[in-house]
């Protein structure tokens, strides 16, 4: 089932191929509670004036996403549904509300893979830098993160799977895993491209999940992934799939004036 099935209803489950029948999400389970002030690059992606998705704030009038938070058909005919949340550490409450003025999705996006999973977000530029609201910076195109990195993700997705949902912004320090373990776990599933990584663990009990799509993982003060995929949430064998920024820098580049 794709994304776009669910926004007629609620945001439900995703599938990838369904003769894998493996279950994906816009998917933190073993995290914390943190403020604002402590990613203050956090926003949140409303539809219908509800918490739909994570997002990054790279500039006044720019943010990331994934490119899954928008599996429609036309995005202009859903304008009027679609604002960002900024500056809060509540889910649905308090910060500042702004207006989305277009969304471009990388042109190779597969909503069946989920690969190219990224969206540039342009936004009204209707607020100023506060301590609760910050730009985080970009990677460098290509750049190499080395497995053990720990990468701090924030997000207000459910607590555990099919769990509550929390009101306040929750984060977790992610290890970057094996790319060769991850590439052989998911073979069978969903091949990783090099627009993906995997974070979290293999033992479960650390995991981004369903609400998390589109945040950020953050490492040395720059948004090196977005949440993306995996197979229901902090499940033993299969960490989180991550949208790789790097690689695709140069196409954001392009997106930015």
């Amino acid at each position: 089932m794709k994304v776009f099935l669910c926004f007629v209803t609620v945001l439900c489950a995703l599938w990838i191929n369904p003769t894998a029948g493996a279950r994906i999400h816009n998917r933190i389970v073993g995290g914390q509670d943190i403020t604002i002030e402590q990613a203050p690059y956090q926003a949140s992606l409303i539809y219908h004036d509800n918490h739909w998705c994570g997002a990054v704030l790279l500039r006044r009038n720019f943010a990331l996403t994934a490119a899954h938070c928008f599996d429609v058909w036309d995005f202009h005919l859903f304008r009027d549904v679609f604002h960002i949340r900024v500056g809060s550490t509540f889910i649905n409450r308090e910060g500042l509300i702004a207006t989305l003025i277009d969304v471009t999705l990388h042109p190779q996006f597969n909503p069946d893979t989920y690969n190219f999973d990224v969206a540039v977000i342009q936004i009204c530029d209707c607020f100023d830098w506060t301590p609760r609201i910050q730009p985080i910076a970009l990677p460098a195109a290509f750049q190499h993160t080395p497995e053990g990195s720990l990468g701090f993700v924030s997000g207000w997705g459910r607590l555990w799977y099919q769990g509550p949902i929390p009101d306040i912004l929750q984060a977790a320090h992610m290890p970057i895993l094996n790319r060769d373990r991850c590439m052989e776990t998911f073979a069978d599933i969903n091949p990783l491209t090099d627009s993906m990584f995997c974070a979290g663990s293999f033992y479960g009990g650390l995991d981004t999940c369903h609400g998390d799509s589109g945040g950020p993982m953050v490492l040395n003060g720059e948004v090196i992934g977005l949440v993306s995929w995996g197979i229901a949430c902090a499940q033993v064998d299969y960490p989180g799939i991550y949208t790789n920024v790097s690689f695709l820098r140069p196409w954001i580049d392009q997106q930015l004036p």
